[in-house]
């Protein structure tokens, strides 16, 4: 959520939020809040390749730890883990990775390397 509320822009963040702001990812509640889902797609992650799955795994632990809300009954990576399968999931093309990581850089809240293909 950090890329994500990063990226919108209120009438507060008119001067920080121009033209060539990156735009945020939209997520589905329906999945990164069902246990079951973010089960499979972490054990997909942790088997394959797999860049969308990477994404959902890395997505959801950082939305686990930006939203107060987000259920404790889900588990998730740790943040380390999840910015590696984050970035694993933009070095394989996944254009949400890519967007979250080019999001939060942009805003000064990504503090890994950002891949080629991220800016």
């Amino acid at each position: 959520m950090r890329g994500y509320h990063a990226g919108m822009c209120s009438s507060e963040k008119v001067t920080t939020c121009g033209g060539d702001s990156p735009e945020p990812v939209s997520i589905r509640k329906s999945l990164f809040f069902n246990p079951d889902s973010i089960a499979y797609y972490t054990s997909i992650a942790a088997r394959e390749d797999d860049p969308r799955a990477l994404f959902i795994a890395g997505m959801a632990a950082h939305l686990s730890y930006a939203d107060p809300d987000y259920p404790d009954s889900i588990a998730v990576l740790s943040l380390d883990e999840a910015d590696h399968y984050l970035l694993r999931a933009a070095e394989l093309g996944n254009p949400d990775a890519i967007k979250y990581i080019r999001c939060c850089d942009y805003h000064g809240t990504w503090s890994h390397f950002v891949p080629d293909n991220c800016k």
